[in-house]
């Protein structure tokens, strides 16, 4: 015998076994609670690392180990940074590891190397205090980490920039005492002698002049393009113990307990199919 199953079938053997459902529905939410309950409360608090993103001195993108997202995580999770974080935390190494976590997306842009790595730092400890703490001072780890990179690429320029700027004022000087000395001279010789020396130094003087606006240049855009930086510091911690969190987990067990009804209740009453198949 043939039969035509609707919707209206399913919803019958459904709300047959609405008793088994709501049950299981319910039992679900409290284990939910419970649990919320019975679980030792943790705090997390996040702090962010801009990376920085170090470029040629055309301006092009160079990829390092600091600007490639996962080889960036491997690195900043090495001994050298979680020992600096024990030493400011005063929690063991092993402690440090175990609470903090790293996360660097790669977002649109990041992977072709033309935006900074942003490193997200987790930490999940037992009080709030101590998680704002450790995020915190893992952060600091991080940026001295980084910067010593940054630090050593500036210092270069500003010593061509500075050598740069102390040599036009040399020749900007000598240049100034020597049209001087050509004015209140009338030997012939020495005069066209210091024109020949004035036109030495001015090339001299162009071409400084140029280094020191390439240095500068270079200088200008490593701080607004390279220069690592603390993007947000945690000034508190979440607590896995509060309402919203508690709420979540109960809804997410209360959907669980409701397919676990359903299935039970067709388990237990029949499927509309099943019976279907058995009276033909």
């Amino acid at each position: 015998m043939n039969q035509d199953l609707t919707l209206r079938d399913y919803l019958r053997v459904l709300w047959s076994g609405r008793i088994l459902i709501l049950a299981l529905v319910a039992i679900a939410v409290i284990v939910g609670l419970l649990t919320t309950f019975a679980r030792k409360t943790e705090y997390t608090a996040e702090s962010q690392v801009t990376l920085g993103q170090q470029t040629s001195l055309s301006g092009v993108p160079i990829q390092t180990p600091l600007t490639v997202p996962n080889l960036a995580i491997t690195v900043l999770k090495g001994d050298d940074v979680v020992a600096a974080v024990s030493k400011a935390t005063g929690l063991k190494e092993g402690a440090v590891r175990d609470a903090v976590t790293l996360s660097a997306p790669r977002v649109t842009g990041a992977s072709a190397g033309n935006q900074p790595t942003l490193l997200t730092i987790t930490a999940v400890t037992s009080t709030e205090p101590k998680a704002v703490d450790l995020a915190n001072a893992y952060a600091d780890a991080v940026m001295s980490k980084v910067s010593a990179p940054f630090a050593s690429t500036t210092k270069v320029f500003t010593q061509q920039r500075d050598q740069a700027n102390s040599q036009i004022e040399q020749l900007t000087s000598s240049i100034a005492a020597w049209r001087r000395q050509m004015l209140t001279s009338r030997d012939p010789q020495l005069r066209f002698q210091l024109q020949v020396a004035i036109q030495s130094a001015l090339d001299q003087l162009g071409r400084a002049q140029d280094k020191a606006q390439t240095a500068t240049l270079a200088l200008t855009k490593a701080e607004s393009i390279e220069r690592p930086s603390i993007a947000s510091t945690a000034t508190s911690a979440s607590s896995s113990g509060s309402a919203p969190k508690r709420l979540r987990t109960a809804v997410f067990a209360g959907l669980v307990g409701l397919i676990l009804g359903i299935i039970a209740t067709f388990v237990w009453k029949g499927s509309p199919a099943g019976r279907a198949r058995e009276e033909a």
